[in-house]
């Protein structure tokens, strides 16, 4: 026989089992409601004879078709859960989501069968931004990559670039309007034998770059810009002075992107002269006052000495109408420093003398003789007799160098580009020489170098005085 708290022990244990077995089945009768009401939850809900409304859905419904619950699992010796009612199956309703707005860019999407093609790859998702197609991207390509019709006769070379002539317009302090350069294009791409030595040399095309005055042609200069240039005898002497670590090294040849002397252009046949030193030509600027009774018996003195008086000029970048003339005022009248009244262009300074705007201007002598001619019905003015009803001559400077074409280096004889540099001087010549009604060209030689390192000189003799 069991004591009494042997057995009082055995029947605590005998409850305690049948308590957690209750306990047990009570949970897992739980548990399986809770994922019936889950998957209930999560199912698509029942179609209803209720009319859609006109409002679009602001979010995309998240039900997943044909997700059943998931029965839980049923213990052993439990007792069986109560069955929870069958969902009916239905079909799955289109579901009707936010429309992504297109980018503003984008074509619209037609289904038409002649449209044209669209930037659209196989395989996007609706939805999506669709990426620009290949046959689409080449065909872009191939548009930006047709010449123009000036450029056309220019025979494509991969990998290559174009020959740049630099210049500056009338209206920029030149000597030549954008028309005269374009033919000068027309005739270099004309030209077989230039093509050909452009081809040889891995260039493309040939370009046209104005300058927007010399300040910018010195600036685009020191950058090897320009394989050509048509260039003031300033702006090519201030290069020179500015970068001469380039044309004049301590050691070794001169770089490839200092220019030198290709030819020189003279403003009219008319006014060659030559400076008695062989066949350099040079050229004068003049000084000179309009002609009225009040300015006859004045000086130079009287004229530019009054604080009101003003001396016309074109620019700070003309050699023969400004610096030489500023020099002369300097070393011959008591360093006479005027006023000076730019005009752009020595037509204008002209202009200006002649129609009593200014009493005093000064200019290249060929600009002056040309608008006096024109003034007088075309008959030649002499101005050393002084018989034109316009203007007197006060004085001339000193023999100025005319403007010079510049070539880069690396096209100049014995350099890899010299056969572009020969055939372009064959070509221009020709040019030149059916044009009688352009400035002269003349070659580019040793004598005339040195007429611009005397004019470096000068300038640096100038800048000596006015400090």
């Amino acid at each position: 026989m069991k004591s009494g708290s042997e057995v009082a022990v055995t029947r605590f244990w005998r409850w305690a089992v049948v308590v957690f077995r209750v306990s047990s089945l009570a949970l897992l009768v739980c548990l399986g409601g809770a994922g019936t009401a889950r998957a209930q939850a999560l199912s698509p809900a029942l179609p209803t004879p209720t009319p859609v409304p006109s409002v679009p859905v602001s979010r995309p419904s998240l039900a997943l078709p044909g997700l059943k619950p998931t029965p839980a699992a049923k213990p052993v010796g439990a007792a069986t859960p109560v069955p929870q009612p069958a969902i009916p199956p239905r079909k799955t309703p289109s579901v009707v989501a936010t429309p992504i707005p297109a980018p503003i860019m984008s074509p619209p999407q037609t289904t038409s069968a002649t449209q044209p093609v669209s930037p659209v790859t196989t395989g996007t998702q609706p939805g999506k931004m669709a990426t620009p197609s290949v046959a689409l991207a080449e065909s872009i390509r191939a548009q930006l990559a047709k010449p123009t019709s000036a450029s056309a006769v220019s025979a494509p070379v991969k990998g290559g670039r174009a020959f740049r002539i630099g210049f500056l317009n009338v209206s920029s302090g030149g000597t030549q309007d954008y028309e005269w350069y374009q033919q000068v294009q027309d005739h270099l791409l004309g030209d077989k034998a230039f093509r050909k030595a452009m081809a040889d040399a891995g260039l493309t095309d040939l370009h046209l770059r104005p300058c927007d005055g010399p300040e910018d042609m010195l600036q685009r200069m020191g950058q090897a810009e320009f394989d050509l240039v048509f260039c003031p005898a300033m702006v090519y002497v201030q290069d020179r002075l500015v970068r001469a670590h380039v044309y004049e090294p301590a050691e070794g040849r001169p770089g490839p992107d200092r220019y030198v002397v290709f030819s020189k252009t003279m403003m009219r046949p008319s006014t060659d002269q030559g400076d008695g030193r062989g066949r350099h030509i040079v050229r004068n600027g003049v000084l000179f006052k309009r002609k009225t009774p009040a300015l006859t018996k004045k000086d130079v003195k009287s004229l530019l000495g009054e604080p009101s008086s003003v001396l016309a000029v074109s620019g700070s970048h003309d050699a023969a109408g400004y610096f030489y003339v500023r020099k002369m005022l300097w070393e011959q009248y008591e360093h006479c420093s005027p006023k000076f009244l730019f005009f752009g262009s020595p037509q204008n300074v002209v202009k200006a003398v002649v129609s009593g705007l200014c009493d005093v201007g000064a200019c290249d002598e060929s600009v002056l003789q040309e608008m006096l001619t024109e003034l007088g019905g075309g008959e030649k003015v002499d101005l050393s007799k002084d018989d034109n009803p316009y203007v007197t001559v006060i004085n001339r400077t000193q023999p100025v160098p005319t403007d010079p074409i510049l070539i880069r280096a690396v096209y100049g004889p014995g350099m890899v580009g010299a056969s572009v540099g020969a055939e372009m001087r064959r070509a221009l010549w020709r040019l030149y020489d059916v044009n009688p009604g352009v400035p002269r060209m003349l070659r580019g030689d040793e004598e005339q170098e040195r007429a611009y390192k005397e004019m470096m000189d000068d300038v640096r003799l100038m800048q000596g005085y006015t400090r």
